[in-house]
């Protein structure tokens, strides 16, 4: 491994490994260009996966990495604003979710 330093991500870069990985197909997409790189705002997805440990993720999976991920952004916000619009795309995240 290279001894290079270690260069902090645009937007918010959660460290921990989440345990489960989403594979978002979307047409629309924008770029927005930030002091450190770019944020890519996706579009509304054509189809999402999750998987982990090379096969499908379950219910239960996702919502674990979610449950472990939440709190770490949660920590970023900044007011009440920002608290409401994560919670809000929370929220329309959660109408994605396989039922299981």
């Amino acid at each position: 491994m290279p001894d290079e330093p270690v260069r902090d991500a645009a937007g918010i870069m959660l460290l921990h490994n989440p345990g489960v990985s989403l594979i978002w197909t979307t047409r629309k997409f924008s770029i927005r260009p930030q002091p450190n790189g770019i944020v890519f705002d996706l579009g509304d997805p054509e189809s999402i996966e999750f998987w982990t440990e090379g096969r499908a993720a379950s219910r239960r999976e996702i919502d674990e990495s979610i449950q472990t991920g939440l709190p770490e952004l949660l920590k970023h916000v900044k007011d009440t604003r920002e608290r409401q619009s994560l919670l809000a795309s929370q929220m329309l995240f959660e109408r994605l979710l396989p039922k299981e």
